[in-house]
C-alpha cells in the first residue's frame, strides 16, 4: 500500500512539475475533507479492539511491515500492531491475501486505517522511497534539492489524503519545482 501511494505522488509531482503548477486551493480543501473523513472514520472503529487483537490481525501486521520492508521502509511494530488492531477480521484477511500491497479491497474504514499506516515510518524514509520512485521516470531532477524541500513536510499525512483523490498535494509540488532540470 505504501508503494503506491509513494507512487502517486512522484508521478504526480513529475507531471506537474514538468507542466507548471497551478495554484489549487480547491485541491487543498479536498485533501482536508479527505483526511478529515478518514480520521472521522477511525475514530469511530471500536477502542476495545485495540486491546486484544484477533490472529488475523496480528498477521496483517506482520504481512505489512514485511511488505514496507522491502520497499525499503521500516515501520514502527508497535504503531501497525495498534492500526491494524482496529481493523475488522475482513479488512485484516484482505491485507494478508494481498501481500501488504495495494490490492487489498478494504472497507471504507479499512482503507482510511490503512491510508494512515505510512505515518509509522521515519519522514526520511518516505523521502528516500519518494526519491527512489522519481528516479524511475527518468526525469533530470536534483536529489538534494528535492530532499531539502520535503524535509518539513509530512509527507505520510500527505499520501493518506492524496490517495483518495489520485492526485499530488500542491505542497509537494510547491517544495520540489524548482528541482528539475527541464528541457528548453
Amino acid at each position: 500500500m505504501t508503494k503506491k501511494l509513494i507512487s502517486i505522488i512522484a508521478a504526480g509531482a513529475l507531471v506537474l512539475a514538468a507542466c507548471g503548477s497551478d495554484s489549487a486551493s480547491d485541491s487543498e480543501s479536498e485533501s482536508s475533507d479527505v483526511q478529515e473523513e478518514a480520521q472521522e472514520t477511525t475514530s469511530d472503529a471500536p477502542e476495545d479492539t485495540a486491546a486484544t487483537p484477533s490472529n488475523v490481525q496480528e498477521e496483517a501486521a506482520a504481512t505489512v511491515i514485511a511488505a514496507t520492508k522491502e520497499d525499503g521502509i521500516e515501520l514502527d511494530e508497535a504503531c501497525v500492531n495498534e492500526l491494524t488492531s482496529q481493523l475488522s477480521d475482513e479488512d485484516a484477511q484482505a491485507f494478508v491475501d494481498a501481500d501488504g500491497g495495494s490490492a487489498a479491497e478494504l472497507s471504507a474504514e479499512g482503507t482510511a486505517i490503512g491510508n494512515q499506516l505510512l505515518g509509522c515510518a521515519d519522514n526520511d524514509q518516505i523521502i528516500d522511497a519518494f526519491i527512489e520512485q522519481m528516479k524511475t521516470s527518468g526525469q533530470e531532477f536534483d536529489e538534494e534539492c528535492v530532499r531539502d524541500g520535503l524535509q518539513d513536510i509530512d509527507l505520510a499525512e500527505l499520501a493518506a489524503s492524496a490517495e483518495g483523490q489520485g492526485g499530488t498535494p500542491e505542497e509537494v509540488v510547491n517544495a520540489v519545482f524548482d528541482c528539475f532540470e527541464l528541457g528548453s
